[in-house]
């Protein structure tokens, strides 16, 4: 059972989530997050002033289930949408997203035009855009830096079969670390999948200011966080160890 606490400050001490360089943090388990049914909104424990929308509509399961907010796919908002992130102190050159997320199979996405994605930042194919998810069971990232010219970076791995392929819904750990303009790295239950290194192109911003949590596709989402700066590996590990017994992995 979550503690729920008024306070943020005491539920990241009880936990042992690291607390330097933290700007975003939602839980839907924990009252000040997720405060009015009917708001559509789910509010930062850090800044009660931010908050994510959370998408409404018959698709849409508004309530704490599983310890996550459940949406059911068909809407291109997404789970959870944000469209002034950049207000949340975030620095693109170095930074780090922390998200605990639980998919279904119906994956719909083809490469070359793929949009069910798990995590999302800018405009699909904008200028300043990444995204990853699942097609095929494969895992697929694509990021775009900051002018045209296609993908600055993209690749699948089938490894990602291990982690999905035993259950229709399983809780998934997964980290995006920006360490600079030009590398990205992607963790899914604190293990390195890609070291997106090189870029062609510099990232550096976040096209149309907007982060996606789940789109086009059925994604329970858990815990969400975002620091300010490039979180070390044992920093991630700390996050990790402290949270992943809620979620079964």
């Amino acid at each position: 059972m979550a503690i729920e606490a008024g306070t943020s400050t005491y539920y990241q001490a009880k936990r042992g989530i690291p607390r330097d360089n933290l700007v975003f943090y939602i839980d839907p388990t924990i009252k000040d997050s997720y405060r009015n049914i009917g708001d559509d909104k789910i509010y930062s424990l850090v800044n009660p002033s931010h908050y994510m929308n959370i998408n409404s509509g018959n698709s849409f399961k508004r309530g704490r289930k599983n310890s996550g907010i459940e949406y059911t796919g068909g809407n291109t908002n997404g789970t959870m949408w944000a469209t002034t992130i950049n207000n949340y102190g975030m620095n693109m050159a170095t930074c780090t997203y922390i998200l605990y997320a639980r998919c279904n199979r119906g994956y719909n996405g083809v490469y070359g035009s793929f949009n069910d994605w798990i995590f999302q930042l800018g405009s699909y194919y904008s200028n300043s855009s990444l995204g990853f998810g699942l097609y095929g069971w494969s895992f697929y990232l694509f990021a775009k830096g900051s002018y045209g010219g296609g993908w600055s970076w993209s690749s699948s791995s089938s490894s990602a079969t291990t982690l999905y392929s035993n259950s229709l819904d399983q809780w998934v750990f997964y980290v995006v670390r920006f360490t600079s303009t030009t590398t990205c790295q992607v963790y899914m239950n604190n293990a390195l999948y890609y070291n997106a290194t090189g870029l062609s192109v510099p990232f550096g911003s976040i096209g149309s200011n907007l982060l996606i949590l789940g789109r086009n596709l059925k994604q329970t989402v858990g815990l969400f966080a975002v620091y300010d700066t490039a979180l070390s590996d044992d920093k991630i590990s700390d996050f990790y160890n402290a949270t992943r017994h809620r979620f079964g992995v």
